[in-house]
């Protein structure tokens, strides 16, 4: 009988132990996951990450009347041949001007041979050797557009926490350089984390020592860019069409504009009412003329939804929309480009001959 009591006291020993190691287990195991109300959490699809994106990807555009395309740069050492004549070597960034003395001596709009083998560098800082005009063309299909903001340097390092769906706090990193910070961002689509600042961030914004303490601030600060922060191109390799000195229409730079980024909907009257009817659609206006249209952030899948053309009239570029289906019939005209000089804005107007006037809003992502 004693033997049988001192088994059961043995017994329930074991089992308090037991549960006294799965209490403690759980309490750590409940330590360990944070679990953050992330108010200040951004996303993929935030607009400031989108903002610190164009920011800090591997600028593209300056170079444009280069290679002709905002999705790539060429590398140093490379040589030009201007007008089948004159063979140009580039070394360093200083050359370019060189360049554009010879291109600013002719009124005409130059012949710019690019001369292969040349590296050239995508956004996303990954370099490449091409051989051939044709493997360049191929090559360049296989890449998105840029659609880079200038005039806003941060002072690294900084900082970041990132968070998995469920806001459970993952790990603090610390980013070095513009390419870490943006492929860190650029990987987001890919693992579906969240991530936060830590503020204050220093930045030289348009040459003034700034520090900024909020998502908040970041985003004003975007948003309060001169125009010329938007216009990277060291050069525009257009035919001078004033001689005397005026100030043509550029219809190359707002086909750029157009045709650079994706844009969404974010202001339609239509006949004196406010329109809400593409709020979720997202757009984009092909190098083809196709437009293009998603109306789902998720699987991105674009259709084709109409075309687009561009032109000058009487010194106003008209923008005409022209779309398939009757329910883009709002959108469906011959608008006139106000204003698309601070990068982000498109601005249209359409006046009828009763005088009511049409408004669109189309903003760059």
């Amino acid at each position: 009988m004693r033997n049988i009591i001192k088994f059961e006291y043995h017994m329930m020993k074991s089992y308090l132990l037991f549960f006294f190691l799965l209490m403690l287990i759980a309490c750590q195991s409940e330590e360990d996951t944070e679990i953050v109300n992330n108010e200040n959490g951004l996303s993929v699809n935030s607009a400031l990450t989108q903002n610190l994106k164009r920011l800090t990807q591997n600028p593209t555009a300056f170079d444009n009347f280069i290679d002709n395309s905002s999705k790539i740069s060429v590398d140093f050492p490379f040589e030009v041949t201007v007008n089948s004549t004159t063979n140009i070597n580039l070394d360093n960034i200083t050359d370019y001007q060189n360049l554009i003395d010879v291109l600013e001596a002719t009124p005409i709009e130059d012949e710019i041979d690019l001369n292969f083998p040349a590296s050239v560098s995508t956004v996303n800082y990954n370099s490449q050797t091409i051989n051939s005009e044709s493997e360049l063309s191929q090559f360049l299909q296989s890449l998105n557009a840029s659609d880079e903001v200038n005039c806003v340097e941060i002072v690294f390092p900084i900082s970041l926490q990132f968070f998995d769906l469920s806001n459970t706090f993952i790990d603090t990193q610390t980013i070095n350089n513009r390419a870490q910070l943006f492929n860190f961002l650029e990987d987001l689509s890919q693992n579906g984390f969240f991530y936060q600042l830590e503020y204050p961030i220093e930045a030289d914004v348009e040459g003034t020592t700034q520090l900024i303490n909020s998502n908040d601030e970041f985003n004003i600060t975007f948003n309060g860019l001169s125009s010329n922060c938007f216009e990277p191109l060291l050069f525009n390799n257009v035919a001078d069409d004033d001689p005397g000195g005026g100030d043509p229409v550029n219809l190359n730079a707002f086909i750029t504009f157009v045709t650079d980024g994706d844009f969404i909907v974010s202001g339609l009257t239509s006949d004196g009412e406010e329109i809400f009817d593409f709020t979720d659609y997202v757009f984009r206006f092909e190098e083809n003329n196709s437009i293009i249209a998603d109306d789902d952030d998720v699987d991105q899948d674009f259709e084709v939804v109409g075309q687009w053309t561009a032109s000058v009239e009487d010194n106003v570029i008209i923008f005409d929309l022209d779309f398939d289906d009757s329910d883009f019939g709002d959108m469906d005209d011959d608008w006139e480009v106000v204003s698309f000089d601070n990068g982000v804005t498109l601005s249209l107007i359409d006046t009828s001959s009763d005088g009511d006037t049409d408004e669109l809003l189309l903003n760059k992502l």
